[in-house]
């Protein structure tokens, strides 16, 4: 080929004739070393230190300018790099051709030292670090960390707010669609009564009352039926008394009596039926069936004999019974009840009063503890145990759990463990 540039010469060892060469070494960089000018083999420099001209002509990894290599030696170069093989083969045959066998052995060894020795070079390690510049990037490092834990932190209490809200808004939203869904009871010749936010009974107990037909409410402990029965009378508008009786009561509790000074003892019952109102037997399946055979012609006909005389029945009185049965003598749960008179008995309409859970629910305002409370309830119930959970420990552990005088264990405890056997609290926990 011809000569388009001038030969050089190595200025670590002063051999002549040769050339730079495009050289790309094993990291990928492309960079120039120094090789035979007719040949084309790398320059290894003396036989005393084989491979450190190489060594140091590969390091300048910078371009060299045009004139200092053979135009053409790039292009042979690289495709003395595509086939390494043969090129391998046609130096060492050129070797032997001028230095003989030996020779070329030796220095086929000095291209692979020299070979070896640039990888070396390549892999340097990193250069050190300023120790003030490494605790800086820690520092800020751990900052950066920080800032991001803390936008987690206020992200994580900005989507529990959001629910928080959300929950809020629910209630309330299900609070109003409540209240605005008014429940009215029609009844001819009588006001419209309104039976909002009360018992799902509430509105046939209404109206069995305001059709003048005595009532009697029968449910297990804690159902709201008292409470039911005050509420009738304010939505009527109408007077209230109430007696709880029980085996003991007499006649004289329901009827009055003289004193010893001749004097007439009046009672609630007596007021209700001479001057109007409701009168609410509380309590009516644990009474003497004798006792409340007294009121059997009083609920019937227009008068009733007290001690002072034949009382015409007002024509606003209305009777109201409760209990937790229906007349029919004890079960499991309820052993004090009495079996009454099947007279007495047929006097009576009769409205199943059970517990009205999302009523109870309402009234507590507190859906957590009042979940808590009907689980059990159902739990017990399932197990068949002889065991009350009403919604009485429902409303009164709302409140004293807002109060935070007592925690929840507490006031399961006081509310719904308290007097159970230590196997019925088993079973239930």
């Amino acid at each position: 080929m011809g000569r388009t540039a001038t030969p050089k010469t190595c200025e670590f060892c002063g051999k002549e004739n040769l050339k730079w060469s495009p050289y790309v070494n094993k990291r990928g960089n492309k960079t120039y070393q120094l090789v035979d000018w007719d040949t084309g083999k790398p320059h290894f420099g003396p036989g005393s230190t084989p491979g450190e001209c190489t060594r140091k002509t590969r390091m300048q990894e910078v371009p060299i300018p045009k004139d200092n290599f053979d135009s053409k030696s790039e292009t042979q170069s690289e495709e003395a790099q595509a086939e390494p093989e043969q090129s391998q083969d046609q130096v060492q045959g050129q070797d032997q051709d001028q230095n003989g066998q030996g020779q070329g052995k030796q220095d086929q060894d000095e291209q692979q030292q020299g070979e070896q020795d640039q990888d070396d070079q390549g892999e340097q390690p990193p250069p050190p670090v300023n120790a003030d510049d490494d605790i800086l990037r820690r520092l800020e490092k751990v900052e950066r960390e920080k800032a991001e834990k803390t936008e987690l932190e206020q992200s994580h209490w900005q989507l529990t707010n959001q629910v928080i809200d959300s929950e809020e808004r629910l209630k309330k939203l299900i609070k109003s669609k409540i209240k605005s869904e008014k429940i009215s009871i029609a009844i001819p010749d009588l006001p419209e009564i309104d039976a909002t936010n009360e018992h799902m009974q509430f509105p046939k107990l209404c109206a069995v009352v305001a059709l003048n037909k005595p009532a009697w409410m029968a449910g297990p402990a804690g159902s709201g039926k008292t409470t039911a029965a005050e509420h009738v009378a304010k939505k009527l508008e109408m007077e209230f008394s109430c007696i709880s009786v029980c085996e003991q009561s007499t006649q004289f509790d329901l009827l009055g009596f003289h004193n010893a000074h001749g004097d007439y003892v009046t009672t609630e019952f007596r007021k209700r039926y001479e001057q109007g109102g409701i009168f609410l037997l509380d309590e009516v399946d644990k009474g003497s069936p004798n006792t409340l055979a007294v009121l059997q012609a009083a609920t019937e006909a227009g008068h009733c004999a007290f001690p002072d005389g034949m009382i015409p029945k007002h024509k606003d009185f209305r009777l109201i019974a409760s209990g937790n049965t229906y007349g029919n003598g004890a079960d499991a749960l309820y052993v004090g009840s009495i079996q009454l008179d099947a007279a007495f008995i047929n006097r009576f309409a009769f409205i199943a009063w059970d517990y009205d859970e999302d009523f109870e629910r309402k009234l507590a305002g507190n859906d957590a503890w009042v979940k808590r409370v009907q689980s059990l309830r159902k739990k017990a119930a399932d197990l068949k145990m002889r065991v009350v959970i009403s919604p009485r420990a429902s409303i009164t552990g709302a409140h004293f759990l807002k109060s935070k005088a007592f925690s929840q264990k507490e006031v399961e405890e006081m509310l719904i463990f308290g007097g159970m056997s230590e196997s019925d609290r088993r079973a239930l926990r």
